[in-house]
């Protein structure tokens, strides 16, 4: 009997063994919510609102992503002090507001609206969520902070959105083509990002291009659909009241929210291709945060603005044969458009023309310009796309892609007290380490910079957090651990 049992024992392990061999595990991360396929990489992170020159040549330009720690704490914001629902039923109680009809977001799911009187009877219990682009009643509780209010940011902002609902939402893994600065007014929000170079991965299978978002489910990753997701590293950052995270252009990202009420805005800003110091050195002092009508929304057409600058990133100015070479239309009209930038005639343009011509007046002269460079913008980074996949050939031989049926698309969720205390803005030097309704893709002018990104995130895989101080900042890196959430 003591032998039969031993051979029974024997024959479940070969059994068990043979079915893994022949069958596979599953593999990480597989049927559990994004993210634990591989652990997180750390954010830089500071105590304060990053001051616009360092923000932009160490994040902004170079594409990595900053965690403002409790940035409003320090500030007077109205939105972050007066936001209850006491506040919002007597100011905007009959303002009309964007509503989503599930917590978990589905893009075939067109929004319903209702007075927002409505929508704070029934959050608390329903599936519901408001995504609200602020209008102009709201803007007068919004402020930009000093991070953006020169250098040319407080040109190119685009929309503020607010984010409304008693928690546990979950967003689908998307990018976006505006800059994004997003900040937690109450409750608490986690944001998985994925740097853009890596879209070769994360858009091989289920990526719908139109919407600018994967069709993986968020909660329940099925690695075997998208096996590519399994090598592809990513960030993590846990904002709580008062905190802010600059999410850059085109990179991946997912936001859900701890269960609670939960409310944010973000501003949404066009890239900025130069930064102008001259424009900061005007000021001698800056309010910590300002009133967003300070500077005003700024028109669509920025958004082409940027899109079209993306040519000549790069270069420290453009003449005439950069100019034409760059752009692929006829030489007639691109002659007269240069004539139109270059203010004072020398047949160079600066950074500086190139940011302060009026993109309005010349949308609408030279219109086939501005549509042909962004198609063929696009086509060539497609192109690329296609080489770089190809060369890609352990990942190609995992498994074909898997047929999903086309979704029905909606609009993409973007559409997005002044303090008394001055500050002295110091030329610090801080250490380094929602959705837009414009669809554009990286363009091969990015990768040199982007491949330095890649080995970074690697070594950062293999390096230990570590803290930083010098006589202004303190920035720390760090790997922050996971750990489950009551919305899971």
């Amino acid at each position: 009997m003591h032998f039969i049992d031993v051979f029974t024992v024997w024959g479940l392990i070969i059994t068990c063994s043979w079915l893994r061999i022949c069958h596979g595990e599953d593999p990480p991360g597989h049927g559990q919510p994004l993210g634990k396929h591989l652990s997180p990489l750390g954010i830089t992170l500071i105590g304060k609102f990053s001051t616009p020159s360092v923000f932009y040549e160490h994040f902004v330009k170079v594409g990595k992503p900053i965690f403002m720690k409790q940035a409003l704490l320090n500030s007077e914001y109205p939105a972050f002090s007066k936001w209850n629902d006491y506040y919002f039923r007597e100011k905007y109680g009959s303002i009309e507001v964007s509503v989503e009809t599930s917590k978990k977001e589905r893009r075939n799911q067109e929004p319903t609206s209702m007075p927002m009187a409505d929508f704070l009877n029934i959050y608390k219990r329903e599936d519901v969520y408001m995504v609200q682009r602020a209008n102009e009643q709201m803007m007068e509780d919004i402020h930009v902070p000093v991070t953006l209010q020169c250098g040319g940011f407080q040109r190119v902002l685009q929309d503020a959105v607010v984010w409304f609902s008693s928690g546990n939402t979950r967003s689908v893994l998307h990018y976006d083509v505006l800059d994004n600065l997003l900040c937690v007014l109450e409750g608490m929000k986690e944001v998985l990002l994925i740097n853009k170079t890596y879209s070769h991965l994360v858009e091989a299978h289920g990526f719908d291009q139109d919407g600018m978002y994967s069709r993986v489910d968020v909660d329940s990753v099925n690695m075997k659909q998208f096996p590519r997701l399994q090598k592809v590293p990513w960030y993590q950052a846990r904002l709580q009241a008062g905190d802010c995270l600059y999410i850059p252009f085109r990179w991946y990202h997912q936001i859900k929210s701890a269960v609670g009420r939960n409310l944010a805005l973000n501003i949404w800003f066009s890239h900025l291709w130069a930064f102008d110091q001259s424009d900061c050195d005007k000021h001698t002092q800056f309010n910590l945060t300002v009133p967003i009508k300070t500077f005003g929304v700024a028109s669509p057409n920025e958004q082409v603005r940027s899109l079209f600058l993306e040519f000549f990133y790069g270069l420290e100015e453009v003449n005439k044969s950069s100019f034409f070479q760059m752009i692929p239309v006829e030489q007639k009209p691109l002659e007269e458009l240069f004539a139109v930038i270059d203010k004072d005639k020398n047949s160079v343009l600066t950074w500086k023309e190139l940011y302060l011509f009026d993109i309005d007046d010349a949308v609408r002269q030279f219109p086939n310009i501005f549509h042909s460079s962004i198609l063929e913008k696009e086509k060539v980074r497609d192109e690329s796309e296609n080489i770089e996949e190809n060369m890609d050939d352990d990942e190609a031989d995992m498994t074909d892609e898997i047929d999903i049926p086309e979704r029905k698309n909606d609009i993409p969720r973007s559409q997005m007290d002044n303090s008394d205390s001055k500050i002295i803005v110091d030329d610090i030097t801080e250490h380094s380490e929602l959705k837009s309704t414009i669809k554009v893709k990286v363009t091969p002018k990015d990768k040199v910079e982007e491949e330095k990104q890649v080995l970074e995130e690697k070594q950062d895989l293999k390096r230990k957090p570590t803290v930083t101080e010098d006589s202004k900042d303190t920035v720390l890196k760090e790997n922050i651990k996971d750990k489950k959430h009551d919305e899971l």
